[in-house]
């Protein structure tokens, strides 16, 4: 480490308000979800989240009916990673890592030495790609506080958002900790990871956000606390040095724990993880069993959930498993806490509904199958004036979007769209004696006339018919808080002229019109000509 550097660090971290990212470490395994919504009672489905999440399922024959959770990848650890840090982690995880989901594994000084050894003998030909030359601690540090990291990450108390300064002593649940960071990585191996988490922990809990190279390089720099932007500056960790037969005793200790049960390898030879048993109630643990570091409560929990049938739908579980409800609501539970919401960036003209994530409620009745699976992976977005990213999770979310489907259609009556004029659809949509639903909403490529809300030339594909009139009618019992007014209030249509004001006609006519009408609702300008009249008739325009 270069002369001074300690110095420079410390008062880096004052400066950047670093240490308040890691306050809230805790003495327990930390599982968010379980944390915020289980904590209060013990609960069989407490315990199933537990029981997933802490990966007791990957050794025991007690299916979750949840995305598998795993460790990460250890094939090329020894190219990414602190020997020293892993070192003080397997003597004892919580110690090293509070919070972490672990457990301690009763290793002896002479086999952890050994694990060392042989997990420095796996070596991947894909070395983690470096950090860019030049970095910028100022620019990550607004990322990581505007792309939604906060969500699950505790915010730094020197970062303060354009919507006020937050209150960082009224968090209602613990952030996931961010502990010791600079002895677990260098400035590549985290900017690698920041990139594309899922290189290296593909059925871990943290997203892949859409960054571009340099963003990963920037939130490493402000994460590490480096601060004069020159990365070939920073230190780096010491090659694992790498004995033979110490590397031979490490498979096999890897081998008699079940290591791989937890943790993919690079070891072709390496066996397959032991068979799955099942845990009965008053089964007595073997001595060496991996130990966790549960509270009293947790572990009624699981025991709650070994010896009880959960009652509550399997998909409430599987949104907590992914901290879906740290950035979105559902069934009035969950979204960011008070303080956590300032940080949330996007359009504020637009009220909350410009900066913070939609909520659940009904999902799986609001959007159309094909939509809800491509917002779930990444590929279908509607909300380009949110600042903060809807992440990718990988696997984790295969089956969501069924689960939310048959958990929330089954719950409604449905009624089906209908055929009707398109052309009254044209006229609704529009500002010439319709309801001027472009003065805030984009057509497709054509901007609205006002606030440029979501565009809503794609709501057939997007969103199912039946919960598309239910909303019109009732905007607020669905998003409270929302800009959008109702044209229909309790049924009653506000435009009486088209249609001869029949609810059902006109909001079918609108939904047909975006399915297969043809042109734009009227009142947008005729981009054709470079001049153009607007002329009032019967009211101001």
């Amino acid at each position: 480490m270069p002369r001074g550097y300690g110095v420079r660090f410390l008062l880096l971290l004052a400066i950047l308000g670093l240490p308040s990212l890691v306050s809230h470490a805790q003495s327990h395994s930390l599982v968010i979800g379980y944390e915020r919504f289980h904590s209060d009672t013990p609960t069989a489905e407490g315990g199933r989240l537990l029981f997933n999440e802490l990966g007791c399922v990957n050794c025991h024959d007690n299916p979750t009916g949840l995305p598998p959770r795993k460790g990460p990848h250890l094939r090329d650890i020894a190219q990414r990673g602190n020997p020293n840090w892993l070192r003080s982690f397997l003597r004892n995880p919580t110690e090293a890592k509070p919070g972490t989901t672990m457990p301690k594994m009763h290793l002896t000084e002479e086999d952890t030495e050994a694990v060392l050894h042989y997990l420095a003998s796996l070596r991947s030909e894909k070395k983690p790609p470096k950090a860019f030359k030049f970095v910028n601690a100022e620019r990550g540090m607004s990322l990581y506080h505007e792309l939604g990291c906060v969500a699950c990450h505790t915010p730094s108390d020197v970062f303060y958002p354009p919507t006020g300064n937050p209150n960082t002593d009224s968090y209602s649940y613990p952030s996931v900790p961010l502990i010791e960071l600079d002895k677990r990585y260098d400035i590549h191996s985290l900017s690698a990871f920041l990139f594309n988490p899922h290189d290296y922990w593909s059925e871990g809990r943290m997203p892949q956000f859409k960054l571009d190279r340099e963003d990963g390089g920037d939130l490493a720099a402000f994460l590490l606390g480096y601060q004069n932007g020159d990365s070939t500056d920073y230190p780096t960790f010491p090659n694992w040095e790498v004995k033979h037969e110490a590397s031979m005793r490490g498979k096999v200790v890897i081998q008699e724990n079940n290591c791989v049960a937890c943790h993919t390898l690079s070891d072709p030879g390496f066996e397959r993880p032991a068979k799955p048993t099942s845990i009965h109630r008053g089964q007595p643990f073997p001595e060496t069993h991996p130990e966790y570091s549960l509270t009293p409560h947790q572990l009624t929990s699981i025991e709650r959930f070994l010896n009880e049938k959960p009652t509550s739908p399997l998909v409430n579980s599987h949104l907590q498993t992914l901290n879906c409800l740290a950035c979105h609501s559902r069934d009035g539970e969950g979204g960011p806490d008070q303080p956590r919401s300032l940080y949330f960036a996007g359009d504020h003209d637009l009220g909350d509904t410009g900066s913070l994530p939609p909520p659940l409620t009904e999902i799986g009745r609001k959007l159309q199958p094909e939509w809800l699976s491509g917002a779930l992976t990444g590929s279908k977005t509607v909300r380009p004036y949110l600042r903060t990213q809807m992440p990718v999770f990988g696997d984790s979310v295969l089956g969501l979007s069924e689960r939310l489907i048959e958990e929330d259609r089954n719950q409604t009556t449905h009624i089906e769209p209908f055929e009707t004029s398109t052309e009254a659809g044209r006229q609704l949509l529009g500002n010439q004696g319709g309801l001027n639903c472009i003065t805030c909403h984009n057509w497709s490529d054509r901007k609205s006339l006002g606030i440029q809300a979501l565009d809503i030339s794609n709501m057939a594909e997007r969103l199912n018919f039946d919960w598309l009139h239910a909303y019109l009618i009732e905007p607020s019992s669905y998003q409270p808080n929302t800009l959008m007014p109702s044209f229909w209030p309790r049924g009653s249509a506000s435009n009486s002229t088209i249609l001869d004001g029949n609810t059902n006609e006109q909001i079918a006519a609108i939904y047909a019109f975006a399915d297969h009408g043809t042109g734009l609702p009227e009142g947008f300008p005729d981009e054709a000509s470079t001049e153009y009249e607007i002329i009032p008739t019967d009211r101001p325009v």
